[in-house]
């Protein structure tokens, strides 16, 4: 399917579909910076559904080499989330700022899309980061102050979701004029993005 728009009755965008977008080099790139996290990738899994779908391991290919989904975001704790326990003596087996350093290329070209597609919600993006970056130079947060200095998107969080399937759901945290970025890399045969409430399939 060529590069798309679907429009609503009003003419209000709500869905681009750019297929290659991001090229061979890009996708490798990207590919390359999980393998630095596999370790906190598979320690992601679940044996049920009881921490939500997300992290169940029946929706993950078995034989993959990398699997799981893993959250990364500069103000997690800020959005009401809390802390992964780690016991004590615990080896911390992903170290966020790596990956987010390693993707910093790629994160400027899809908030660049974004400014493109939908310039309001990019100069939100942007308000909302300069935002978090004064609360964590007044709260004296080291930690959230190092992330925010190499994040390069205008997203706050950013999920990747690696060999997986995922049940048709809906973002209960999503608002009509928001738009959600979804990339994929690699390449799937047979792969159908199936989106029921438009009646789409890519």
């Amino acid at each position: 399917m060529a590069t798309s728009v679907v429009l609503d009755e009003n003419g209000n965008i709500k869905l681009w579909y750019l297929p290659g977008a991001i090229d061979y080099t890009h996708q490798k790139n990207i590919w390359n910076s999980l393998h630095g996290m596999s370790a906190a990738l598979e320690d992601s899994l679940k044996p049920s559904c009881q921490h939500g779908w997300c992290n169940d391991q029946i929706l993950f290919h078995e034989m993959a080499d990398l699997r799981s989904s893993i959250d990364c975001s500069p103000g997690w704790y800020q959005q009401g989330h809390g802390p992964k326990s780690v016991k004590p003596g615990e080896e911390v087996k992903f170290h966020p700022e790596q990956w987010v350093d390693q993707m910093s290329n790629i994160h400027a070209l899809l908030s660049g899309m974004l400014a493109v597609i939908h310039p309001r919600m990019f100069a939100a993006g942007q308000e909302a980061l300069i935002w978090l970056s004064m609360e964590a130079r007044t709260q004296e947060d080291m930690d959230m102050s190092s992330i925010l200095w190499i994040w390069n998107s205008v997203y706050n969080c950013t999920s990747i979701m690696v060999n997986c399937a995922t049940p048709y759901h809906t973002d209960i945290n999503g608002w009509e004029p928001w738009l959600d970025m979804l990339m994929m890399v690699g390449d799937y045969t047979p792969l159908d993005m199936v989106i029921p409430m438009l009646k789409l399939q890519f």
